[in-house]
């Protein structure tokens, strides 16, 4: 019972502190929600934003000339692929291939930038791959993915798990998520100043519970070296009374009634 009642260890709280600031941005999960349909859940809310998103993509193109029948069907295509995302359903290569074409569109000046690499990387979660080779010429078998962040991907394979940096990937890794390398310097320069923050809360000393201590106890005793004076109240002088002062006669204050309750005078 005391074991419960024990203040956490600094390494531990280090540890809390640590995964709190890396992931700071995710929502509390509920224990009896499946993963895979968790996952499902947020990325059919990220797919809506992007529908969203390239709809109004799509509005902001000049609707002249030759493509203006073909931005009417694409309008459509987006409506309906709304209305099938009300209704739980991932979409992930119509959502690709739509977006490819409203990208030829709007050229480099795209507005739906930020959704677009928000989606993309959540819907890869899973995806499995034989093998994938690095530029290098590494190569990993059985590869799934499990986390596409702005530094590269996080995978399983066949002997294990593996960071592979976005630089070391094949050109459609490259050209579906859209690294930059700056975004990837901060990630990591983030996640180094936090290793060192954990290392030290580490390897400072733990807190010791008294309770679970096995050094002994030291008592401290009042030092009776000098000797106790005692103070008594100086009475050498008189005592000297007060009375309150009575020059002025005390006049009565009489109450005035009418008899008649309520009635105030």
């Amino acid at each position: 019972m005391l074991g419960l009642m024990m203040p956490p260890s600094r390494g531990f709280i280090c540890c809390i502190a640590a995964c709190s600031l890396v992931l700071g941005s995710v929502p509390v999960i509920a224990d009896w929600v499946p993963k895979e349909e968790l996952r499902a859940q947020v990325e059919l809310r990220a797919q809506a934003e992007l529908l969203e998103a390239l709809e109004a993509q799509l509005r902001e193109l000049p609707a002249e000339g030759e493509p203006l029948a073909r931005f009417g069907e694409l309008e459509g295509m987006l409506r309906k692929m709304k209305e099938l995302t009300g209704q739980d359903l991932l979409l992930r290569e119509d959502v690709r291939g739509i977006e490819r074409e409203i990208r030829g569109y709007a050229g480099a000046n795209y507005t739906y930038r930020p959704r677009y690499l928000k989606w993309v990387r959540m819907a890869a979660v899973g995806e499995m791959y034989p093998e994938l080779i690095t530029v290098s010429g590494k190569s990993y078998r059985d590869v799934v993915v499990r986390r596409v962040t702005d530094v590269g991907l996080e995978i399983h394979h066949a002997e294990g798990s593996a960071r592979l940096r976005h630089a070391t990937l094949p050109a459609e890794f490259q050209k579906r998520f859209q690294w930059d390398s700056r975004a990837a310097q901060i990630m990591l320069k983030r996640e180094a100043e936090l290793e060192w923050l954990a290392s030290r809360l580490a390897a400072a000393p733990p807190f010791v519970s008294r309770l679970d201590s096995s050094e002994p106890i030291v008592t401290t005793s009042l030092d009776s070296s000098a000797p106790i004076e005692t103070r008594s109240l100086d009475s050498s002088g008189p005592i000297v009374t007060k009375s309150l002062d009575s020059t002025a006669s005390i006049v009565p204050l009489k109450l005035h009634s009418s008899g008649k309750v309520g009635e105030y005078r």
